[in-house]
């Protein structure tokens, strides 16, 4: 058989085009498979280690917010009890009853 001749074709293609078809075929399943372990790597070990740190740091934060604003409920309610407490005394020392009660 000569080079320029076709050994064998089938289904109307030549040796050469069926082994470029495969070829290709071969090559995209093998890019396939490397995108799906690209993934599942870089996922692993890159982007599942940053969310968890986010988690934690969001954890920690949350408690902290928590904590202020209990701190913050509880300035409010010494506020309120001082500004209370403020008024009782303003009120006893603006009556005259009680002015004439010390002496």
């Amino acid at each position: 058989v000569r080079c320029t001749d076709v050994a064998w074709e089938m289904l109307g293609l030549s040796m050469a085009s069926w082994n470029a078809i495969l070829s290709f075929a071969l090559a995209a399943i093998w890019i396939v498979a490397m995108r799906r372990a690209w993934n599942w790597m870089s996922t692993r070990w890159y982007v599942l280690p940053i969310i968890q740190q986010q988690n934690e740091t969001n954890r920690k934060l949350l408690l902290v917010i928590n904590e202020l604003t209990q701190r913050q409920e509880l300035d409010a309610r010494r506020i309120s009890q001082l500004e209370a407490r403020l008024n009782q005394m303003k009120s006893s020392s603006a009556s005259p009853t009680h002015i004439n009660e010390k002496q």
